[in-house]
């Protein structure tokens, strides 16, 4: 099988400031999303040094984690929270199916909707046209999805 992803990099500004990792990306600690440097920077996404895939399911997964510990820095709780590298990539394999594949840091496997989710499904094709789209574009930006952990109920740390 072959998988293509284009380069990626993070924004100029953040790649030529003191903001930056050695790699370019904002340096951030990859459990707590603050930056390493300096305790008033947060960052998760497409733009942080994480060793996880720029997915949409891994910000997800990030989102949480990091209002929790803003929500710590600011001094409105005193519980942080921790990533754990949760993320996802779709992986079309052809016929109308898809793998669902699901990880957490370290490699390790992580399930969502059932156990094996390494054979391809038409399910995982119809979730990906039909109901992925739609979490993306109205959930996830009204705070009402909390990644693949929580879904839809609000996560307590």
């Amino acid at each position: 099988m072959l998988h293509i992803v284009p380069p990626q990099s993070a924004p100029e500004f953040i790649r030529t400031s003191p903001l930056a990792h050695e790699t370019g990306w904002l340096d951030v600690n990859i459990n707590t999303l603050q930056h390493n440097r300096y305790s008033n920077i947060f960052g998760h996404g497409d733009v942080a040094h994480l060793p996880t895939p720029k997915t949409a399911a891994a910000i997800y997964s990030q989102t949480p984690v990091l209002v929790q510990n803003i929500l710590k820095e600011l001094g409105e709780t005193e519980v942080g929270a921790q990533y754990d590298g949760q993320s996802g990539c779709p992986i079309f394999t052809g016929d109308g199916k898809l793998m669902l594949c699901e990880f957490k840091y370290g490699r390790e496997t992580s399930t969502t909707f059932y156990a094996d989710q390494t054979a391809p499904a038409k399910k995982f094709y119809w979730m990906k046209k039909e109901i992925f789209p739609k979490i993306y574009w109205n959930l996830m930006p009204k705070g009402k999805w909390f990644g693949a952990s929580n879904t839809f109920w609000k996560p307590s740390f």
